[in-house]
């Protein structure tokens, strides 16, 4: 058992201590949010029986890249998350083994002859460091507007002579900011020349402190970086006022570069398994609706 002191002076060894994206509960909500939004992009057709359920079909394929497909006497035909082991001439691994406690004993299988890896990367890579940069950027900026908008309503400065007043100063700034009708401030509070509670500007230009529109704006744009990298058909990292066909057929092919390799790879991987075990796995794009025609363009996006 340590010490919260202890745990923060050793943290700060491998990182600011200001600084904290990973396994907080900001950056796991845009984890999960972004995670969702991959899966999404892509439409499978499984075997409609146990061992093949759909949400552990796709969370143990975009999670940890890759899951194998193998026989068992009891469940027949399913597929599970392995560890994959040895080497090919090729250092590719040429084995994997598989212990789930639902399953009647540990599987080791040979890659090839008695089981099948479907691999979302021809690596066996998973999304996840995608994922995890991109919810790590969402999640500062996300933060950074939450700061921006309490700094933006902090505007005052208060002088107190006492620790008693200054506590009397935070339930006057608690009870207004909390909307109440009527707050109630001891006499001692105000300065007995001008009459005046004991008070200042804290910033006397709160919209030049307002940056959290812009902050939005860098947000939606990581967001539009992250579906480029997906494969989300989007009208690019920044909106223009004219673009033209050449910016437009550019954005479109880094949209589909690793969105096709992706696809490409899966449909390799389950037509081995296919043919191994007699089934019709299959994957494809799913059609997401367009945005609706720019009026101005004649029914085209908005193109010179």
């Amino acid at each position: 058992m340590f010490e919260y002191d202890f745990i923060n002076r050793y943290n700060a060894l491998f990182q600011p201590s200001t600084v904290h994206c990973k396994n907080t509960e900001l950056s796991l909500f845009f984890t999960k949010y972004l995670l969702q939004q991959a899966i999404s992009r892509y439409e499978f057709s499984l075997p409609d029986k146990p061992g093949w359920d759909e949400a552990y079909f796709t969370f143990t394929l975009f999670c940890a890249g890759y899951g194998v497909v193998l026989n068992t006497p009891r469940y027949g035909t399913i597929f599970q998350y392995g560890t994959l082991g040895g080497y090919n001439i090729n250092y590719m691994p040429d084995f994997v083994t598989v212990t789930n406690p639902a399953l009647d004993q540990t599987y080791t299988r040979t890659i090839g002859e008695d089981c099948e890896v479907i691999k979302m990367q021809p690596l066996y890579g998973s999304v996840m460091d995608i994922i995890g940069y991109y919810a790590d950027m969402m999640a500062l900026t996300s933060e950074a507007i939450g700061v921006n908008i309490v700094n933006s309503k902090l505007a005052y400065l208060f002088a107190a002579g006492s620790r008693s007043a200054a506590d009397s100063y935070k339930k006057l700034y608690d009870k207004v900011a909390s909307g109440d009708p009527m707050v109630i401030a001891d006499e001692k509070l105000y300065d007995k020349a001008t009459g005046r509670i004991r008070m200042d500007y804290f910033t006397q230009d709160l919209k030049a402190n307002y940056i959290a529109n812009d902050l939005f704006e860098s947000l939606k744009n990581i967001e539009n970086k992250f579906f480029t990298d997906m494969g989300f058909n989007n009208a690019n990292d920044q909106k223009k006022e004219r673009m033209i066909v050449d910016e437009v057929n550019a954005n479109n092919e880094a949209t589909m570069s690793k969105c096709m390799l992706w696809l490409d790879t899966m449909k390799k991987s389950m037509k081995r398994a296919n043919a191994m075990f007699g089934l019709s796995l299959d994957v494809k794009l799913r059609n997401i609706p367009q945005p609706a025609p720019d009026p101005q363009g004649g029914g085209q996006p908005n193109v010179k």
